[in-house]
């Protein structure tokens, strides 16, 4: 039986002489850069190549033998890769449709937007009666659904927002003018029996202290000690 040293012997003459045959130094190249979990610079490369082989050269011809391909050999920040041809990165497009759920708080907030159009944030939490988050309109905003409508003429020029044509066609609405009937009347309800609370507590804080006040005033006044002469001191 012919040895393993015979055989490769065997096998490099053959490559020798068939015409078509690939250089050594290219099948080397492309083994590397095939086995390689990460691109390489041409410093490894060369490291790796048998002594003589100029490895710019076998680079050039080796992206050339790629050119047509469905796998091409690309220069990604000074380091050698392959990748998917540009025309066929379609075929690795994977389209996928996300649900978000949104939360109570911005419900409640593109119901008010929807509703009160241009609105600003304060009255956003007066109506709310909690202070509304920066996040839960940065949502809306990136949904698309709200976007800022301007600058209201008061003191502070407070920013008002308001739907979008996005918001109109996501909920089949004809357009922006207020409902005859109220969809969230359960949620404004909440929000209007909240806002009266706090006027009710304010009320309440202010009764007590006048309360408080008439009681002092209603003390008796601190009576006078009268010396042996008669006369007050």
């Amino acid at each position: 039986m012919a040895s393993l040293a015979e055989k490769r012997k065997a096998d490099a003459e053959e490559r020798s002489v068939d015409p078509h045959a690939r250089p050594e130094e290219l099948r080397l190249l492309e083994a590397l850069l095939f086995a390689s979990t990460e691109p390489l610079d041409q410093a490894t490369l060369a490291k790796r190549m048998p002594d003589g082989v100029d490895i710019k050269v076998a680079l050039a011809q080796l992206q050339a033998d790629y050119a047509s391909r469905g796998v091409n050999l690309v220069r990604v920040a000074n380091k050698w890769t392959f990748r998917t041809a540009g025309d066929l990165s379609w075929l690795m497009t994977r389209e996928s449709t996300e649900t978000r759920r949104l939360s109570r708080a911005a419900i409640e907030v593109l119901a008010i937007i929807a509703y009160h159009q241009p609105v600003t944030r304060a009255e956003i939490e007066e109506i709310r009666g909690v202070i509304t988050s920066k996040g839960t309109l940065d949502v809306l905003l990136e949904t698309g659904w709200i976007r800022p409508r301007g600058r209201r003429k008061t003191p502070g020029r407070p920013l008002t927002f308001g739907t979008t044509e996005a918001f109109l066609s996501q909920f089949s609405l004809a357009s922006r003018r207020r409902p005859t009937t109220r969809p969230c009347a359960r949620m404004r309800t909440r929000s209007r029996s909240a806002t009266w609370n706090s006027r009710w507590r304010r009320w309440r804080s202010r009764k007590t202290k006048a309360e408080a006040n008439s009681a002092r005033l209603r003390q008796p006044a601190p009576e006078l000690s009268t010396p042996v002469n008669g006369a007050p001191r």
